[in-house]
């Protein structure tokens, strides 16, 4: 976020960190205000969801509040990033690619696989899951 709001290279903004140095320094050395890149965090951002939200802004003009908005409907990150992409970003799309994303869901697996005690039978862990994996695959325009 400050290489691309300061217009130096995200190389020249990691060497500008000494270690234990906060983020918001870094960005008043390189002329940006520090607010630009803390209003972010102080929302309850983590790392990767700036920086998906900022690659979502520049590359399809995806707002940080429809993120939020997805969000809150129950979108996770990745759920987010593919239904913008499967979009193109055009927001007369957005809620089709929502509607296949959210359809793409792993469905909870019925009969015995579900079911059952609960009781450990000794083989490993026993952490409740059933070793189901999903894998999303989405087309990169």
């Amino acid at each position: 976020m400050i290489s691309h709001h300061s217009g130096y290279s995200l190389h020249d903004v990691l060497r500008q960190k000494p270690k234990g140095e906060g983020w918001g320094n870094v960005a008043k050395r390189l002329g940006m205000h520090p607010g630009t890149f803390n209003k972010m965090r102080v929302k309850g951002n983590d790392f990767e969801n700036i920086i998906w939200i900022n690659m979502l802004g520049d590359k399809y003009g995806f707002s940080e509040r429809s993120f939020f908005e997805l969000s809150k409907r129950g979108l996770k990150r990745d759920e987010i990033v593919a239904a913008v992409v499967m979009s193109g970003g055009k927001k007369d799309e957005l809620e089709a690619s929502v509607t296949i994303v959210l359809a793409s869901r792993p469905k909870e697996p019925s009969g015995a696989a579900a079911s059952g005690s609960g009781k450990r039978n000794g083989k490993g862990r026993g952490n409740g899951r059933n070793g189901w994996v999903t894998v999303h695959v989405f087309p990169i325009p």
